[in-house]
């Protein structure tokens, strides 16, 4: 992946809950790519489990997954920085992330 990047974080018009929700990540590529993953709290993985035990999801509340999941202690826009840098310097940034994708 090229250093050069913009990270998107998709609100879908909501106020975000930095210590209690989850978002979309778009990462664009130079080279006219990008890259997308989900950034959940570990509150926000709480919650959902306890969701789901009272809707009957996710065998009640017996596991829950997501694609592209990156867990992070909140949805700052500096703790979203720094696992984006730390993934791409790790190498693990094209297993964590879907795509790449051409940008629309």
């Amino acid at each position: 992946m090229s250093e050069e990047y913009v990270i998107t974080v998709l609100d879908h018009g909501q106020r975000v809950d930095l210590e209690d929700d989850n978002v979309d990540v778009l990462v664009y590529f130079a080279d006219g790519s990008k890259c997308a993953a989900t950034f959940f709290t570990l509150e926000n993985i709480r919650r959902l489990f306890f969701k789901n035990r009272t809707t009957g999801e996710c065998a009640s509340g017996k596991y829950l997954w997501a694609a592209n999941m990156i867990i992070v202690e909140s949805l700052d826009e500096e703790t979203i920085q720094a696992a984006v840098a730390d993934l791409m310097a790790s190498g693990e940034f094209a297993r964590a992330f879907d795509g790449p994708h051409p940008i629309d």
